[in-house]
């Protein structure tokens, strides 16, 4: 799936059920892609990208 803003393009993956997994966006030749992971109960607990690497933990 893929969405152009501008001269922005973004593009998203997403999984089987309907989470995303993957955004990259792009501006001519730059690009930058962040990576998403959710646990077995469906929440957000990692994002990374080139930059910085971001975890939340749950009780």
């Amino acid at each position: 799936m893929s969405t152009q803003v501008d001269k922005r393009r973004i593009e998203r993956r997403l999984d089987r059920i309907g989470h995303l997994t993957e955004r990259t966006a792009g501006l001519g030749d730059l690009s930058q892609t962040e990576t998403f992971t959710c646990d077995c109960n469906e929440q957000l607990i990692q994002v990374v990208n080139s930059a910085s690497q971001l975890q939340w933990y749950f009780d």
